[in-house]
């Protein structure tokens, strides 16, 4: 988890525990007096330390930033997959008004650029590939809610990721500002 990425990491207070994000994860410290930090933690000891959380920081940005990534591809699949089962339920309920159910032909795809053509039955059933071989079947009404469920899932945990982002880019800002003012800190100390 990335609230464990930041706990135990230092014996300088860098983090303030009580200011979170949703997930946890603690908000740095703006060093206002660095003399006095310097001189109570140690100059060198006190970069080292802001190194450790910036790298921890940066480390959970990337991540946060691949995830959303898999779920921004993620996305027009369930929103295909939605108007599909749309479509499928309008087929059903017309030709089931008219008393006719037959077969369409539909076009899907295979693979990344490879496409078949398929005659499907209209039923009032389909089946979701729900992953890791799995296919369930369910009622038209009952695939919709899911994957209308699991939309909704997706696109609030893309938000929250973009805040958790936007979160830790600050985090780094300011472990970036300390850094600097540490060093030079260290650097002035070391001319004396």
């Amino acid at each position: 988890k990335m609230t464990e990425l930041v706990s135990n990491l230092t014996s300088i207070p860098l983090v303030d525990k009580q200011v979170k994000n949703e997930k946890s994860i603690p908000a740095m410290t703006f060093i206002e007096d660095i003399p006095d930090w310097c001189k109570k933690y140690g100059a060198e000891q006190l970069v080292e330390e802001l190194n450790v959380y910036y790298n921890k920081y940066k480390y959970m940005e990337a991540q946060t930033q691949k995830h959303s990534e898999g779920i921004k591809v993620k996305i027009p699949d369930i929103e295909k997959a939605v108007e599909s089962v749309q479509f499928l339920q309008d087929t059903y309920s017309h030709q089931k008004v008219e008393e006719k159910l037959e077969s369409v032909n539909i076009d899907f795809m295979v693979a990344h650029n490879l496409w078949a053509k398929a005659e499907v039955p209209v039923q009032d059933k389909v089946c979701l590939w729900l992953g890791a071989d799995v296919l369930c079947e369910y009622t038209h009404e009952e695939a919709l809610v899911l994957l209308n469920k699991n939309l909704l899932n997706a696109r609030t945990t893309l938000k929250t990721n973009e805040e958790t982002i936007d979160f830790l880019r600050d985090q780094i800002t300011v472990c970036e500002v300390n850094i600097s003012r540490a060093y030079n800190e260290y650097l002035e100390s070391t001319k004396k």
